[in-house]
């Protein structure tokens, strides 16, 4: 699958807010975040009653995702860790 790279800098711009913000939570709690928690934190934040994302976080319906850093959202996390180290994400 061949993507431009204007997308993953678009995602980044959006996703990169959450990461932040989870991590910044993270080291004031101390709470580990799970694939589950942070497409939960994705579907509130993408506000838009087309996404299942958005209809799972409303209801509280977790959304299991083994392979969540293998992909682009993974990128995101991984590269973040350049400028703010010691973002844990609990894929167990």
């Amino acid at each position: 699958m061949i993507i431009p790279n204007e997308n993953y800098s678009l995602l980044e711009a959006w996703f990169l807010p959450l990461v932040q913000q989870m991590h910044k939570e993270q080291k004031e709690t101390g709470e580990i975040f799970s694939p589950s928690k942070i497409i939960r934190r994705i579907g509130l934040k993408m506000d838009k009653e087309e996404s299942i994302y958005y209809w799972c976080a409303k209801n509280n319906i977790p959304v299991y995702c083994p392979a969540f850093t293998d992909g682009a959202l993974g990128d995101v996390i991984y590269f973040n860790t350049w400028r703010d180290s010691g973002f844990i994400v609990d894929l167990v």
